[in-house]
């Protein structure tokens, strides 16, 4: 696997990665997993870490000599995250603003904090890109670099200059909106490709969620009975039992299922009821350290199981 680019925010993080092998579900279910475990025992913390659910957006690869600026936009888009905010007057609706002349160009004040922030952001690529630091021996720089037509500091420079642009304009750069809602970024012929590929096998949502399904129902079952020393036909029917929420919870996260399948499957309840049962749990956990642990625990022993 290939690092590329990434930024990490308080509740959520961007990472451009390419890998070789069809498996970047089952990566990001075990790091998601692995770091918001590690994270909650080091700073006393219970509960999620991340906000939602790990989202995919297949790229062309950096080294296309006629689509890789797809990729390098993608890395501006990311490398800006942690400025991209309302404190910083660069949130949605004052991006736009601006964009649209409704409101004032930004001041040298507020271009020199954005600056200021986008330099110092420890958990980001872009001060190794910028030539702010050295890279990790990890990331990967030299592809997308590259593609600045510069060698060295030089290739750098041009990077640091483009992308610090954007926080003197402090508009929303045309694209992005694409990048956030897109699937599949590329040429044209490229995304033809993938189109081609979906209609030839109309199963191919169906097969990729029973790939990424790493984890079966039975042993999901089985985590959580050897927790509660009960079999699950004795609290199933229990409504509000943690035993059975954490059920629901599990299939959602690591089984693959939709809301609809899991409660197909609990016995025919709605999907909204699934939902309700699963932010129960959700919040429980935030006041319930005992049974945070015990949410911990099993995602440990799921993560770690492959079929």
């Amino acid at each position: 696997m290939r690092i590329n680019a990434y930024v990490l925010m308080p509740n959520h993080y961007h990472v451009l990665i390419e890998t070789p092998e069809v498996n970047l579900s089952q990566a990001m279910q075990w790091l998601n997993t692995s770091y918001g475990m590690w994270y909650n025992r080091r700073h006393g913390r219970v509960g999620p870490l991340l906000q939602g659910r790990f989202k995919a957006v297949l790229v062309e690869s950096p080294s296309s000599a006629v689509s890789g600026g797809w990729a390098l936009e993608v890395s501006r888009y990311i490398h800006l995250n942690p400025v991209r905010v309302k404190g910083l007057g660069l949130g949605k609706a004052e991006a736009k603003g601006e964009g649209r002349g409704v409101s004032r160009a930004p001041t040298a004040e507020a271009v020199a904090r954005r600056l200021e922030v986008l330099r110092g952001y420890r958990w980001s690529s872009y001060p190794a890109y910028a030539g702010y630091r050295k890279a990790e021996e990890w990331l990967t720089t030299w592809e997308l670099l590259g593609r600045m037509k510069r060698e060295g500091k030089l290739a750098r420079a041009k990077y640091r200059r483009e992308v610090e642009a954007v926080l003197r304009q402090g508009v929303e750069v045309t694209g992005w909106g694409e990048i956030r809602e897109a699937l599949v970024l590329g040429t044209e012929a490229f995304r033809q490709a993938i189109a081609r590929d979906v209609k030839r096998d109309g199963l191919v949502q169906k097969r990729a969620r029973e790939i990424s399904r790493c984890v079966g129902v039975g042993q999901v079952l089985a985590a959580v009975e050897g927790i509660r020393s009960e079999r699950w036909a004795a609290f199933r029917e229990r409504q509000g039992d943690w035993g059975r929420d954490m059920v629901l919870y599990l299939l959602r996260r690591y089984g693959g299922m939709t809301l609809r399948e899991v409660g197909s499957w609990a016995g025919g309840m709605s999907w909204s009821a699934v939902s309700v049962a699963i932010r129960r749990l959700s919040r429980r956990m935030q006041h319930d350290a005992k049974l945070a642990n015990i949410c911990e625990r099993l995602q440990l022993e799921l993560s770690n199981v492959h079929t």
